[in-house]
């Protein structure tokens, strides 16, 4: 076995480099898989990631450095096969296997390498309080630092093969003896090798003293060239030669690999200025200067991101590999006269090209109807001048703050008049956010539309209740508060479920909770809802907010919780307006808040002055 180049990529290289995607969570994970990123860091340690990512000596297929909280467990193993089942030619009958190993590899990486979870996830087996015990003690380590120690995946296309190796940061282990009983005897704990050598018919191997295992699974072979009626016969493809003497190399070379429309051009303005008319752009790196490839790269990403871009050469610098990392849409075709080999990397380029124009028009017209969607939901909420009016009307300050954490929001807030001189307020936050729970807010807005009985917040909470149960998917419910405020007495009756308390500010800067425990609407076909009360004196206020205030996390790890928000409002001064007041306390939260909030934020004060 050769051993693991050492070489490290610092820090400020891996900045600059467009191709290499940094993420922190899950979500940006699979987003930098999706668009094709072969170099990623994942995770929230960005400079550790970096100066543990060494320089690839051939341009892989995807080199992955990863904290291990984010690829335990088998949903980050089956995407992680998938996205390789998109970037190479696997068989039908290996992308389970790829998948099944990979979670098994990962497992051990992450259990027994990082966390020295070995003879625990062995006695795991023994009883199933050992087992439960057990998996809460992993789950609570991955959920702290030792859970963002990283793990290295990478994975190469080589002489037919994927080639797979992944590394963790443990102590290792005896391999040869290991190895050896685990070969005898498969168990359900442990290192599972016997399992794994047997689905790789034995390709399977060891080295760093067990902290870095390396697999291969066969790459799907043509037997003949492909036919011509193709994506590649049809695409035009533009290609540039570094020199005259090479136009009929490249033009013999395209014709063989079935490219029809194939246009060469020893002219780098030509290139430039017929690149956004192209499916497919061929690159004769074998005698172009590696700056000015360099420069031509980059202006083509930069100017056409879907582009795919193909690099010819008869043998290429590790300097070459290394540009190629750079650029997700760029791939290398390396001193190989296998037309039929060529052919099939073009087919897929060019399929992938044309995959990304249409997810790119679903995606335009997703975001069309996505913002018609986002103004109609901006007009149900009540208006300043509406908030104004009303204020007048009843004699009490009122100030409101609606922020959804994407396009669209889950959270939902309204003010109506329900008497001479009671005021119906209400802040309803439905499960999740983005498009279906914004269509939840309509429907729930249409509904209010229709009640009459607006003073009785029992009977309120009892219809939508009803109502929402029949409409809202299977999960789906609302935390909600809905009270009435008898603006001359301050008598307040409310009804409330699964929402944050409410804060009574009296005119001495006291606070008093008003709770809003309790079922939410529409998780039950029937609700009886509890009528609870309090009061509003002169000069008194109240806060009612969604729970993203309480529940966004913040620089520093924590939360405000209920008491983290108790005590921000209690520093804002009882005198002040009700608009300068809810300003302040966001203000507060938004400066030491985590961008973006990952959740919608609803906020309303009412005070009588």
């Amino acid at each position: 076995m050769s051993t693991i180049p050492r070489r490290l990529l610092p820090l400020a290289t891996t900045t600059a480099l467009p191709g290499i995607g940094q993420c922190e969570d899950y979500e940006g994970l699979l987003a930098a898989l999706s668009s094709g990123s072969k170099q990623i860091l994942a995770g929230r340690s960005i400079g550790e990631l970096a100066a543990m990512l060494p320089i690839p000596h051939k341009s892989d297929v995807l080199q992955l450095v990863a904290e291990g909280r984010l690829v335990h467990g088998e949903k980050a193993a089956a995407d992680l096969a998938h996205a390789l089942s998109l970037r190479v030619q696997l068989s039908t009958d290996d992308l389970p296997k790829l998948r099944l190993v990979l979670a098994e590899l990962l497992q051990n990486a992450v259990e027994h390498g990082n966390l020295g979870f070995g003879q625990a996830r062995q006695d795991s087996g023994r009883s199933l309080d050992d087992f439960v015990n057990y998996h809460a003690n992993l789950t609570e380590h991955l959920a702290g630092p030792l859970g963002r120690i990283p793990v290295r995946l990478s994975c190469r296309a080589q002489q037919g093969h994927l080639i797979v190796e992944l590394e963790d940061r443990g102590l290792g282990f005896r391999v040869r003896e290991v190895t050896q009983r685990q070969l005898q005897t498969v168990s359900a704990t442990g290192r599972g090798i016997g399992l794994i050598h047997d689905i790789l018919a034995g390709n399977l191997w060891y080295d760093a003293g067990g902290r870095v295992v390396r697999f291969s699974l066969p790459l799907q072979a043509t037997a003949t060239p492909p036919t011509p009626t193709t994506l590649r016969a049809k695409a035009k493809v533009l290609a540039w030669a570094g020199n005259s003497t090479r136009v009929p190399q490249l033009t013999r070379l395209g014709r063989m690999a079935g490219v029809q429309r194939l246009e060469v051009t020893t002219s780098l303005r030509t290139l430039q200025e017929q690149a956004g008319n192209q499916q497919l752009i061929l690159l004769d790196a074998h005698t172009a200067n590696f700056a000015n490839l360099a420069y031509t790269l980059g202006d083509l990403q930069r100017d056409h991101p879907q582009l795919p871009v193909l690099l010819i050469t008869q043998q290429a610098s590790a300097a070459l590999h290394q540009l190629v990392l750079s650029f997700p849409q760029v791939d290398l075709w390396e001193g190989q006269t296998d037309h039929a080999s060529l052919a099939l990397r073009l087919e897929r380029m060019v399929q992938q090209r044309a995959n990304l124009q249409e997810t790119h028009r679903l995606s335009e017209l997703q975001r069309t109807e996505i913002e018609r969607t986002r103004i109609f939901q901006q007009e149900m909420m009540p208006k300043a001048s509406t908030l104004s009016a009303m204020a007048q009307d009843y004699g009490v300050q009122l100030a409101a703050s609606y922020v959804g954490c994407d396009t669209l929001a889950g959270d939902y807030w309204t003010i109506a008049a329900a008497g001479p001189d009671h005021l119906a307020f209400g802040v309803m936050d439905f499960t999740g956010h983005g498009l279906r729970a914004a269509m939840n807010t309509v429907q729930l807005h249409a509904l209010l539309k229709t009640e009459w009985h607006l003073a009785d917040p029992v009977e309120i909470a009892s219809h939508l209740n009803a109502n929402l149960h029949q409409l809202l998917g299977p999960g789906c419910y609302a935390a909600y508060v809905y009270g009435v405020l008898n603006s001359r007495t301050g008598e307040l009756r409310y009804c409330a479920g699964g929402a944050p308390a409410m804060l009574r500010k009296s005119r001495g800067g006291g606070l008093k909770e008003l709770p809003c425990n309790g079922l939410p609407l529409g998780l039950t076909p029937k609700l009886t809802p509890t009528l609870r009360q309090g009061y509003l004196d002169e000069g008194e206020s109240l806060l009612v907010v969604s729970d993203a205030l309480t529940d966004a996390p913040h620089h520093n790890g924590t939360r405000w919780g209920p008491e983290g928000l108790a005590e921000a409002w209690r520093t804002i001064p009882p005198a002040m307006k009700a608009r300068n007041a809810l300003q302040a306390l966001l203000d507060t939260f938004h400066k030491t808040v985590k961008r973006p909030v990952p959740d919608d934020l609803t906020a309303l004060i009412l005070k009588r002055p």
